[in-house]
């Protein structure tokens, strides 16, 4: 029984030394414990926050202005606003026609080689066609300059 038990007694010696899951898993535990206590819910805060900003300033500042405002002011700033908003849908139209013209010209170009490779495999299939027709052509003649030649 001695053997059997020096067997165990490897077999454990051997596990310990080369069985690495359990460091490992335990090593991935404190990293993702001390992750998660260090940032805490610091994004998820920053969102709301930005939210309840966003939701104040619609709700409370702009109406808030818009009152406190005399005179042409807030004729002005509203018709600045316009302007603003108008530039600014001018500048996104022409990006956006940009990536339109972009895929047009690329459809093009590719369009382009298609007709380009169609071209040169039908000048190649004409090539190979004459050469048959007057290997042929040649052949027939042959054979009836020979039929000739026998009479």
């Amino acid at each position: 029984m001695s053997s059997h038990s020096g067997f165990e007694a490897a077999l454990d010696i051997h596990s310990k030394l080369f069985n690495h899951k359990p460091v490992v898993q335990t090593e991935v535990k404190n990293f993702v414990r001390e992750f998660e206590e260090k940032r805490g819910d610091r994004e998820v805060d920053a969102v709301f926050s930005s939210l309840e900003r966003v939701s104040e300033l619609r709700d409370i500042g702009l109406p808030g202005l818009t009152e406190h405002l005399t005179g042409t002011a807030p004729t002005e700033l509203l018709a600045n606003l316009a302007v603003s908003e108008s530039m600014f849908s001018r500048i996104l139209e022409q990006e956006d026609s940009k990536e339109v013209e972009k895929t047009l010209a690329a459809s093009r170009e590719a369009r382009q080689r298609d007709w380009e490779i169609f071209l040169q495999e039908t000048q190649a299939r004409c090539t190979r066609g004459d050469k048959s027709f007057r290997e042929q052509e040649e052949a027939i003649r042959k054979k009836y300059q020979d039929l000739q030649v026998e009479k």
